[in-house]
C-alpha cells in the first residue's frame, strides 16, 4: 500500500502489522540509507510506497536517534534520484525517545523510469531488484512518447485577439514553399509521403496541395477575408481577420464580450468542448482527455480557463469540494464558437 497523510505511532504499528510488501519496507537505521533509497526508487517506478527507518525486519519498533545531520544525509541522498522526485519525510517519536522515520514517495506516473545513482530499480513482492534493461528501455520510450504527444505540444494552439484569430502549428513550411504560394495553385511537398498516400486513399484528403485554397474558398463563401499565412520563428501561423471583440453572448441579463488575447491549446479546447453540453467534474474531464489521473498539464489548463473566466465552479465557495463540477461561462461559450 502507499501510506499517505500524517504518521502517528498507531499508524506506524498498523503498517508494521501488514509486513513488508510491494509498497512497504523496513530498515533498522539510516545505516541502510542507500538500500532504502534503492527501494524508494523501485516504489517510484511502481505504485509508490513507504520505507520505515527504525523498524527491524521482524517488525520491532527499535527507532533511532535523529539529528540534523541525519535529515541532511537523507536530503542529500534523495538528490541522486533521476529525474528529481519528491520525498516526504515523517518523524514519529517512540516512548524510548528514539524515532521512526517514514520516507514516502508517490507513484511517478508519466515521469519514469526513475533511477538512483544511475540505476533503475523495481519492486517484486517484498524484494527490491535492478530493473531489467529491456523494461527500462521500454519505459524510456513510453516517457518520450507521452512528452511528445500532440496534445502536450506547447507550440500548437489558437490565439484569439479582438480583431483576429491565429492558429499556430509547430514546424515551418516545407522546403520550396513560401507563404505567398499557399494562396494559389502550388506543388505539394509531403513531409511523409507514406502517410500522405494513406490519407489520400482513405479519403481524408482530396488532392495534395489544395488544402489552403479550399480554406480560402470557404472563408470567401462565409464573407470572411482570406486567411494570411506566415512563418514566425519555428512555427507556421494562419491568421483569420474577424471582428472577435464585437461578439457578445447574451444569457439572461448578462452580456459577455469576447476579450483577448486568449491562447488555447488542445487540452484547453477539449475541456471547453466537454463542458459545452453539460457540467462535468474533474473525473469526467480526465476521461474526455484520455487520462487515468490528473497531470500537470490538466491542472494548468483548469486554472487557466478559470482565470480567463471561460469556465466556473458550480460550488465556488468550496473549491475543493468532492462534489465540485465545472461549467462554461457565457464568455467560454462565445469563444468556443471560434474553436469548434
Amino acid at each position: 500500500m502507499n501510506a499517505k497523510g500524517t504518521f502517528t505511532i498507531r499508524k506506524i504499528a498498523d503498517l508494521v502489522k501488514q509486513g513488508e510488501g510491494p509498497a512497504l519496507e523496513f530498515k533498522r537505521s539510516t545505516g541502510e540509507l542507500r538500500e532504502a533509497m534503492q527501494t524508494l526508487c523501485a516504489f517510484l517506478n511502481g505504485p509508490g510506497g513507504t520505507v520505515l527507518v527504525g523498524v527491524w525486519p521482524n517488525g520491532t519498533l527499535g527507532g533511532q536517534d535523529v539529528s540534523d545531520q541525519t535529515l541532511h544525509d537523507i536530503a542529500q541522498a534523495s538528490d541522486r534520484f533521476e529525474p528529481a522526485a519528491h520525498l516526504a519525510i515523517h518523524r514519529v517519536r517512540l516512548a524510548s525517545g528514539k524515532e521512526v522515520v517514514a520516507l514516502t514517495v508517490n507513484a511517478g506516473v508519466g515521469k519514469g523510469p526513475f533511477t538512483y545513482e544511475g540505476r533503475a530499480y523495481e519492486r517484486v513482492g517484498n524484494t527490491t531488484r535492478k530493473m531489467p534493461q529491456n523494461k527500462y528501455e521500454g519505459q524510456l520510450l513510453d516517457r518520450s512518447h507521452s512528452q511528445h504527444r500532440w496534445e502536450n505540444a506547447p507550440a500548437d494552439g489558437i490565439a484569439i485577439f479582438d480583431d483576429r484569430v491565429e492558429v499556430w502549428s509547430a514546424g515551418r513550411f516545407p522546403t520550396g514553399i513560401t507563404a505567398a504560394m499557399l494562396s494559389r495553385e502550388h506543388d505539394s511537398v509531403q513531409r511523409n509521403p507514406i502517410i500522405a498516400e494513406v490519407f489520400h486513399r482513405a479519403g481524408l484528403i482530396e488532392k495534395w496541395g489544395r488544402g489552403t485554397n479550399r480554406v480560402i474558398g470557404m472563408c470567401r463563401a462565409a464573407g470572411i477575408r482570406p486567411p494570411e499565412f506566415a512563418e514566425v520563428g519555428p512555427s507556421a501561423v494562419v491568421t483569420f481577420r474577424v471582428p472577435v471583440a464585437g461578439t457578445a453572448v447574451r444569457t439572461g441579463e448578462v452580456e459577455a464580450p469576447v476579450k483577448a488575447p486568449v491562447s488555447l491549446f488542445a487540452t484547453d479546447r477539449t475541456i471547453l468542448k466537454a463542458l459545452a453540453t453539460e457540467e462535468c467534474g474533474k473525473g469526467d474531464l480526465l476521461k474526455q482527455l484520455g487520462l487515468a489521473q490528473r497531470s500537470g498539464n490538466f491542472k494548468k489548463a483548469i486554472n487557466k480557463l478559470l482565470q480567463a473566466q471561460m469556465i466556473e465552479r458550480t460550488i465556488p465557495a468550496k473549491p475543493n469540494s468532492r462534489l465540485q463540477q465545472y461549467r462554461l461561462t457565457a464568455k467560454g461559450k462565445a469563444i468556443l464558437e471560434y474553436v469548434k
